[in-house]
């Protein structure tokens, strides 16, 4: 005799619930609802796999047909019926159902032809296509597992990928090592990995294995700087310009190399009369001083008077620890007002990066 499941006015919840018999193995008895299910089990202290009725066995199948919330619908079911049960026993038994079904299902090779075509066109397209004829083939065969549509389509070669265009691993040279440890810490991973010409990757995973960080530490910025050393934006450009004090980035940007040349007072002194003026300038480019002279009409001069006006934008002004110790140790004497100076920032600099007392 196979249990049943019908539905049942519950008092306590006072709504229609969906209630499955559990039997014995020796009886079947007619349960009126989830609290007598649940007493049945604890009196008969029933195994899990006991529980495995064709009803429960059945209520796990139609919420499967149902989708995804079906299926989460049926197992609460199950589970207020059946309390000894967990999710995970009830989710292995659905795997174990759809696995084992006595359902004989069409072979892929007696599947239709225009449903083979939209499945194909599916996995040539990817994306939603593959989704959507992912769901035809399913909706066709409800009961059908999703890894038969999968080996199919690897047999028929769908799923085949073309070779990934990466070049061989090299080896990192003793250059690039010494180069590698001169920027650790001190340069971006994206500057690292295209002056190595290496990927972002492989310069993250460098230096995990020698235990640096990929954050650029003691860097300092061209406000904190000025207002450290109690200057103006002006006086550090034009330090900038005399190369008392090193930036990591002093190449200017093809913008600002345009917008200069586009300036009426730089027509209007005749310095593109000699046809620099119809060399292309790329925005996305950065040049050198030179270059950017070379460009410009100008000589380096120019240039440097233009970094210190700020009309020649640099590409990166960021100031680092050992380009700021430089500046107190070489550059600082004639240049630096001391007095100006907080008294206990000028002692962390004394005692820090070896500015003159």
């Amino acid at each position: 005799m196979s249990a049943q499941a019908y539905a049942c006015e519950d008092k306590d919840y006072g709504q229609v619930i969906c209630v499955v018999c559990v039997m014995a193995p020796h009886r079947c008895m007619r349960l009126t609802s989830v609290a007598a299910c649940a007493a049945h089990l604890r009196q008969h202290q029933l195994p899990a796999a006991a529980a495995w009725t064709t009803a429960v066995d059945q209520c796990l199948r139609t919420g499967a047909a149902q989708g995804r919330q079906g299926v989460h619908r049926s197992i609460d079911r199950v589970m207020e019926a059946c309390p000894a049960l967990t999710r995970a026993q009830c989710w292995q038994r659905l795997r174990w159902l759809r696995e084992h079904a006595a359902v004989v299902r069409p072979t892929p090779d007696a599947w239709p032809a225009e449903l083979i075509e939209q499945l194909h066109e599916g996995y040539r397209r990817g994306g939603k296509c593959k989704r959507e004829a992912f769901c035809a083939v399913r909706s066709r065969y409800p009961d059908l597992p999703g890894h038969v549509i999968t080996r199919f389509a690897r047999r028929q070669g769908w799923l085949v990928k073309s070779p990934a265009s990466v070049s061989p691993r090299r080896r990192w040279t003793a250059a690039e090592q010494a180069h590698f440890a001169a920027m650790a810490e001190q340069q971006p991973v994206a500057k690292m990995a295209h002056a190595l010409g290496r990927s972002r990757k492989a310069i993250r995973w460098r230096l995990g294995a020698q235990g640096l960080s990929a954050k650029v530490e003691g860097l300092w910025s061209a406000r904190r700087l000025t207002r450290t050393l109690h200057v103006g934006r002006i006086t550090l450009r034009r330090w900038i310009a005399e190369h008392a004090v090193r930036v990591r980035d002093a190449h200017i940007t093809g913008t600002s190399l345009l917008a200069y040349r586009a300036r009426d007072s730089y027509v209007n002194e005749g310095v593109a009369r000699d046809g620099t003026a119809s060399i292309t300038i790329q925005p996305d480019q950065c040049y050198c001083w030179k270059e950017a002279a070379q460009l410009l009409g100008h000589r380096i001069e120019g240039v440097r008077q233009g970094v210190a006006r700020g009309t020649l934008k640099l590409v990166d002004t960021l100031v680092s620890d050992q380009a700021l110790q430089r500046f107190c140790q070489h550059y600082s004497l004639g240049r630096l007002d001391r007095s100006r100076i907080d008294p206990g920032i000028h002692r962390w600099l004394v005692c820090e990066y070896g500015l003159p007392n």
